[in-house]
């Protein structure tokens, strides 16, 4: 078997699954499988077309109750018999022609294969590439610092995505790598991490793979208030990956910060989040305590942030300008949201 494709699947639009099946089968595998897993969803019509889509010989539907994401893919991983490993979230596609443009590569020995992807919508569709190329085995602590929040490292290429990468399963395999399932939040960074860690064979190929759909719920997520659980789950398990693999300190320098950045959006300084200005900066001040942003934003400069957006938002954490912080991402929002609604309008 050439490839295997692991897709997770949780109550996904029918038409985005069927858009991302069509993909993949409109590549020139000489053989492949699909590999769906099925966290639990509870669409009836999503139900329908899984149990269509299992009837297909190159597809093999599995279910499980909702356990997440990183779960969902370690079945898939388990159950996998290809060569080289996809991973395709279900919303998602594979660029036309993709395996036609990069079939040589394949025939080579690798640990990982690193590719073009972008972002789209029915909108636009924004390229996301290396600009030279590297020795990436030389480059595992910028590597490390890209996956750990480090901004605009490799000229925004990022390296702590799963898709728009290639794997091989006997790489994996021979290393124990898997997804950590307590993980809801960022398993993709995780895992990535352990992959540049044991890899010996990483190439890149200018070649259009992957298309990432931005959709509605990309763009502006609800408030959850779990997130903060997650995150200290995520914080605790990169905290044992440096410190067991004596990460230097360039490459965790912005880890902290960066979780604090991501957390407060979708909780505190959420649009949705109605609570008093004085409970608002309690919390945040609460979470700066928790995340030890106090001491690790002492080793951040200006000069390490490019944009100048990017410039004023550290200076407001480092000098706890909760207030300000939350008027600054709320206006973030507000405008992602003000798209969102006119895109809509359009169709």
């Amino acid at each position: 078997m050439e490839f295997s494709i692991i897709i997770p699947v949780y109550n996904v639009p029918v038409d985005n699954l069927r858009e991302c099946i069509s993909s993949i089968k409109a590549q020139s595998f000489s053989s492949y499988e699909i590999l769906l897993v099925d966290d639990g969803s509870t669409d009836p019509d999503l139900k329908d077309y899984l149990k269509e889509l299992s009837l297909d010989n190159n597809i093999s539907v599995f279910r499980q109750q909702n356990a997440g994401s990183a779960k969902a893919r370690n079945t898939g991983l388990k159950k996998a018999i290809g060569k080289n490993i996809l991973f395709v979230d279900a919303d998602d596609r594979l660029e036309n022609d993709f395996y036609k443009k990069s079939k040589k590569q394949f025939k080579e020995e690798y640990d990982v294969l690193f590719f073009n992807y972008s972002f789209w919508n029915e909108k636009e569709q924004k390229y996301y590439r290396l600009s030279e190329k590297y020795n990436l085995s030389l480059r595992k602590d910028e590597i490390y610092a890209n996956i750990m929040f480090y901004p605009e490292t490799f000229n925004n290429y990022f390296f702590g995505s799963i898709w728009g990468k290639c794997f091989s399963r006997s790489f994996l395999e021979r290393n124990g790598i898997f997804f950590e399932p307590e993980l809801r939040k960022a398993q993709d960074r995780r895992f990535m991490m352990d992959v540049i860690n044991k890899a010996s064979n990483m190439k890149y190929f200018n070649v259009d793979m992957y298309m990432y759909r931005k959709t509605d719920q990309s763009i502006t997520h609800a408030i959850n208030w779990k997130m903060e659980d997650y995150y200290l789950k995520l914080k605790d398990s990169f905290d044992s990956f440096c410190k067991n693999n004596q990460v230097s300190e360039y490459s965790k320098k912005f880890l902290n910060y960066g979780i604090f950045n991501e957390l407060t959006q979708l909780t505190v300084f959420h649009i949705d989040n109605k609570m008093s200005r004085k409970q608002r900066n309690s919390i945040a001040k609460r979470m700066f305590d928790e995340f030890d942003l106090k001491e690790s934003i002492k080793k951040i400069k200006y000069s390490d942030v490019r944009t100048k957006k990017g410039k004023i938002k550290l200076f407001l954490i480092k000098h706890n300008l909760f207030s300000t912080l939350n008027y600054f991402f709320n206006k973030k929002q507000a405008n992602e949201r003000r798209i969102m609604f006119e895109e809509r309008g359009k169709r």
